[in-house]
Formats: structure tokens, sequence, C-alpha cells
């Protein structure tokens, strides 16, 4: 008498259990490296608007945001002057760039804003001494590592500090 196999035997089980694994195995730096591009995107996105948001704020005030007040944070500064309505004589301006909860907060709690890349980095801000007065400014953002690597000279602009941490960095350097 045959008798009809109604059920998987262990090694069949295990059999299939591992192959799941390795192809999720296989799959994990795939979707890692996926979720790092798009969050690279984003960072770059984010930057070109801060970009724009600098070019508006030239545009109106003929200079840049300065990089030390209202606190001595350069990235406090440029939150505070992109996303902040002003009046400047009988006109109001300001709000050059959206608050947006996801990409600012108040990490420090003294009350001032700052800007993070979708990275989860902190942007760097600082003008630099243009060349014929030229103004420059450079932004940094301290890419998926989320550490700078290296130091914003008003002279030169961003300079490495030979840690590698710099290699992931976006820097813009923009002048008028």
């Amino acid at each position: 008498m045959n008798r009809a196999r109604l059920a998987f035997t262990l090694i069949e089980l295990v059999v299939v259990i591992s192959i799941i694994l390795i192809m999720a195995a296989l799959l994990v730096p795939i979707v890692s490296n996926a979720i790092l591009a798009s969050r690279e995107a984003a960072a770059k996105a984010v930057m070109d608007s801060i970009v724009m948001g600098l070019g508006q704020y030239y545009n109106e005030c003929d200079a840049f945001p300065p990089d030390d007040s209202p606190s001595a944070d350069c990235n406090e500064c440029l939150t505070y002057y992109l996303t902040t309505h002003q009046k400047k004589g009988d006109r109001h301006v300001g709000g050059y760039l959206p608050v947006n909860r996801n990409m600012s907060r108040d990490s420090d709690g003294n009350g001032f804003w700052e800007l993070y890349s979708p990275m989860g980095g902190k942007y760097e801000y600082r003008l630099l001494h243009g060349v014929g007065h030229l103004p420059i400014y450079v932004i940094v953002d301290p890419g998926h590592d989320r550490k700078l690597g290296g130091t914003i000279d008003p002279a030169c602009g961003f300079v490495p500090d030979g840690s590698g941490a710099e290699k992931d960095n976006l820097i813009r350097t923009v002048q008028r």
C-alpha cells in the first residue's frame, strides 16, 4: 500500500530556509546601497535648495547672510536668515527656505534651529575672503559618516584634516 506524502521532511524544510537566508543575505547590501544613494540624492537636492535660498537672499540684501549671528553657530545663523521673515526698511524679506521639521531642529535647546542633512549631519556654512572683495561662501554637508573631516578656513575654504572623514562630504563653494 502506497501512502501519499502530506508534509515536508525536516531536510526539505532546512534546505528551503537556507535558500531564503542566502537570498536575504545577498539583498541586504543592495538595499543598503540603495538607501544610501537615495539619502545622498536627497542631500544634494537640499543643498541645491540652500544654494538657491542664499542666492535669493543675496539678490534682496546685496550680501550673503553673516555666519556669526544670532549665535556663534554658523548653521544656526544660516537657518535663521534663510527661514525667518524679516523687515528690511519698509519691505519684508526672508523665508527663502521652507521650514521643514525633517531637516531642521533645535538640537542644543538654545532656541535657534539648525539645518540637518538627509544623511543626518549638520551643515557647516562660512563666508570666505574673496578675491577682489567678491562675496564667496562655502557650505559643507558632512556626509554619511556625519564627520566634517576638516575645517573651513575663511582664507582658502574647506581644509581636510587628513583623517579621511572628508571623502563623503558634499561641498559647495559659490561666488557672486
